[in-house]
C-alpha cells in the first residue's frame, strides 16, 4: 500500500471567527489515509501579556471539518475536531507529536512581543495506530464519493490561544509580518502496486467531537452526557480540564482531578467502570518524547502540551489488539431504545469541562 503525497493548495486565514473552504476541494479519485496541514502565522501581543491556554498554539484552529456525499450513506462528516483536539488524538493514538515551533510563545509570553508560530497537524481519515488490516479497511473512500470532499477550517477568536489579561491585545499576521496566517494542505492518497490502481475501502472512519460538557459543581454518579450511537466505536478519548471563561471552547489547563470515577453505560448498565487517573496512566505516557512547550517539567505546565504526561487525556480503546471485530457495536441501539451514557463523579472545579472524541465506523459495502 503506497501513500503518495499531493499538495492541494493554501487557505488564507484572513479573519477571526470565520470559516474558510479549501479552493477546488479534495479530489474524489483515490482512497486517502490523511491530510497534513501546515499553519504559519505571526501573533503580536500588545499592552499586557496573557497566559497561554492548554494546547496552545493549535487553538488558533477552532474547527477542522471534512465532509462528503456517499451513495449508500448520504452526506457524512468524516472529521470534525478543533486544532487542539486533532493534536491530542494524534498524540494518544500515535504516541508522538507533530512538528511545532511556537517561537517561545509558551514560555516567553510574559513579554509583549511578536511571535512567528508554525505547526503541522495530521488529520487522520483511517484508524491510525491500529494494525495494517484495520487501517487498510478504514481508508477514506474518496474514490467512492459522489463529489469532491470539502475541507472547511475555522479560524477562532484571536484570544483562543491565551487567557485574556487586563488590556491584552492580539493581532495575527502572516509569518514574518504583513498579510494573514496561512494553512497549506497536503493529502496522502493511496495506491496499490506498480500500476497504481485505486484501493477499495470497506468502512467509513469518522473522527468527531461531542461537548464540551461543563461541570460546575461537585456531584456523585452524575450523568455527564448522552453520547451518539448508531455506529461501531473503536476508540474514545476523554479530555478533562478547566474552561477558559473568555473563550469557552478552550481550556486554561488539563487536569486529572475534576473527573474521578467514570462509568460508560448502556442505559443503566456500566460497561466500563474506571478511575480517570488510573485509565490515563494505562493509556501510556509519550515515551517517544517530543518538543517541550513548557519549562516547568513533567505535569507542571499550564499552557501548551506537556508531551510526557498527556495531562487531562484518557483513552478508551475498544480494539486494543487492532481487531475491528472487537469494536463497541451501537448500530441497533436507537431502534432498541438504548443509550450510551457517560457518567462520573465530579469534584468542585469551577468551570470544569469534559470533551469526548470518538472514532466511529460505518459500513459502506
Amino acid at each position: 500500500m503506497q501513500l503518495v503525497p499531493e499538495y492541494l493548495g493554501q487557505i488564507v486565514l484572513a479573519a477571526a471567527n470565520t470559516d474558510y473552504q479549501l479552493p477546488n476541494n479534495i479530489p474524489n479519485d483515490y482512497a486517502m489515509a490523511k491530510l497534513t496541514l501546515l499553519f504559519r502565522g505571526r501573533m503580536t501581543i500588545g499592552v499586557a501579556a496573557p497566559a497561554p491556554n492548554y494546547g496552545c498554539p493549535f487553538n488558533v484552529l477552532e474547527r477542522i471539518a471534512v465532509d462528503g456525499q456517499f451513495p449508500k450513506l448520504g452526506q457524512q462528516a468524516i472529521f470534525d475536531l478543533s486544532g487542539r483536539q486533532t493534536m491530542q488524538w494524534s498524540r494518544v493514538t500515535k504516541l508522538k507529536m507533530s512538528y511545532v515551533d511556537p517561537d517561545n510563545f509558551i514560555v516567553g509570553a510574559a513579554a509583549a512581543a511578536a511571535y512567528d508560530i508554525q505547526f503541522q497537524l495530521d488529520v487522520p481519515f483511517w484508524a491510525e495506530g491500529l494494525g495494517y488490516g484495520s487501517r487498510r479497511a478504514t481508508l477514506c473512500p474518496g474514490n467512492m464519493a459522489s463529489n469532491p470532499l470539502r475541507l472547511i477550517v475555522r479560524r477562532g477568536a484571536d484570544n483562543a490561544i491565551a487567557v485574556t489579561g487586563a488590556g491584552t491585545t492580539y493581532a495575527w499576521a502572516a509569518y514574518g509580518g504583513g498579510g494573514a496566517p496561512t494553512l497549506d494542505v497536503t493529502r496522502w492518497k493511496v495506491k496499490q502496486g506498480a500500476v497504481g490502481k485505486g484501493v477499495p475501502s470497506v468502512l467509513l472512519c469518522k473522527h468527531t467531537r461531542q461537548g464540551p460538557f461543563v461541570t460546575a459543581a461537585a456531584a456523585v454518579d452524575l450523568d455527564i452526557a448522552r453520547l451518539n450511537v448508531g455506529n461501531l466505536i473503536t476508540r474514545m478519548l476523554l479530555v478533562n480540564g478547566a474552561q477558559d471563561a473568555a473563550a469557552p471552547v478552550e481550556m486554561t489547563a488539563g487536569t486529572l482531578a475534576n473527573l474521578t470515577r467514570v462509568r460508560l453505560k448502556q442505559n443503566s448498565m456500566p460497561m466500563w467502570n474506571f478511575n480517570f487517573r488510573d485509565q490515563h496512566l494505562l493509556t501510556g505516557p509519550d515515551t517517544l518524547g517530543g518538543i517541550y512547550l513548557t519549562a516547568q517539567g513533567l505535569a507542571g505546565g499550564v499552557g501548551g502540551f506537556n508531551p510526557q504526561e498527556m495531562l487531562g487525556e484518557c483513552l478508551l480503546d475498544f480494539c486494543p489488539d487492532g481487531n475491528l471485530d472487537d469494536a463497541l457495536n451501537t448500530v441497533s441501539w436507537s431502534a432498541l431504545g438504548q443509550s450510551l451514557i457517560l457518567n462520573g463523579d465530579i469534584t468542585a472545579l469551577a468551570l470544569g469541562q469534559v470533551e469526548v472524541i470518538t472514532e466511529e465506523l460505518s459500513r459502506i459495502q
